[in-house]
């Protein structure tokens, strides 16, 4: 393996240059950089690991999305699923977990929260479409259904050799996975919320892990090669159509149910940490006694 400074060079920069990736990228970095410093002139600080989650989260879109790394998801299956588990799971929870929103408005300049952000979020329609598909179950079902949907043979196949549909897969991923994410760990949540609650987040966790098992074992053990897409793009390295395929079943199920099992980790210690402080705070009951 050449690790050269020209070969390290080669693999960073853009192999096909993104405007929109470049823009999204430096102005989430820019934006929460700007906020972090606010905060911290305010005597604030927002915790060393919540920062590198979130910048971690960030690094990552644009690695799989910029870097060659996004070259070898177009020529192997197996690194187009461990590209999608990235920009679909692993990324978007990073930045869920590290909760965000408090230093990117700040970060955020006063001149575009007043008059672009707050009017556009500030409208009924907006606010009752984010409302809907914030529901916990409504973002489970977008979630799976938006990763199914581009497996899909024929809809995979046009994604992989149009430019335009293969950018609007990943934006797709992106977008949902964020918003997914959001809704199970950002918003405060009630120990008895029912179905907004952690138990009711906890309970989907572990349908995203039964779905995306679903969906690798059905890739993994297929007797053809469902994705012949890969053949015509042309395959970089001396894997098998079949053993390619059987791999990439594999990252689509295993990477994505740790995030899961992660996620569930976390919503549970939150669920037992707001129980104790509930009954930390009831009222001691009064107790009488007859004369």
């Amino acid at each position: 393996m050449d690790l050269s400074l020209d070969s390290v060079i080669a693999f960073i920069l853009p192999w096909k240059f993104s405007p929109t990736v470049a823009i999204v990228s430096a102005a989430a970095i820019l934006v929460f950089g700007r906020g972090l410093v606010l905060q911290w002139r305010a005597g604030e600080h927002a915790g060393a690991l919540r920062i590198a989650a979130y910048f971690g989260g960030v690094l990552s879109f644009y690695a799989l999305m910029q870097t060659r790394l996004d070259y070898w998801a177009l020529h192997m299956f197996w690194m187009h699923r461990a590209q999608h588990a990235v920009l679909h799971h692993s990324a978007p929870f990073l930045i869920a977990l590290s909760a965000p929103g408090d230093v990117l408005v700040r970060g955020t300049p006063e001149v575009l929260r007043r008059r672009i952000f707050a009017p556009v979020w500030n409208t009924t329609a907006v606010r009752r479409t984010y409302d809907f598909i914030q529901t916990p179950v409504v973002a489970t079902i977008l979630f799976i259904g938006i990763m199914g949907f581009w497996l899909l043979p024929e809809n995979h196949f046009t994604a992989m050799l149009s430019d335009e549909a293969y950018h609007a897969m990943n934006w797709s991923l992106v977008i949902n996975g964020l918003l997914f994410w959001w809704a199970m760990l950002v918003p405060s949540r009630n120990a008895h919320a029912g179905w907004n609650g952690y138990g009711c987040c906890i309970l989907l966790q572990w349908v995203v892990i039964m779905a995306m098992i679903a969906m690798g074992f059905v890739i993994m053990y297929s007797e053809d090669i469902i994705y012949a897409v890969y053949a015509i793009c042309g395959r970089l390295w001396s894997l098998s159509p079949m053993g390619d395929q059987a791999l990439g079943g594999m990252i689509t199920w295993m990477p994505t149910t740790v995030v899961s099992v992660l996620a569930a980790l976390v919503l549970l210690s939150r669920w037992i940490r707001e129980s104790g402080n509930d009954r930390a705070t009831d009222p001691v009951p009064a107790i009488s006694a007859k004369a």
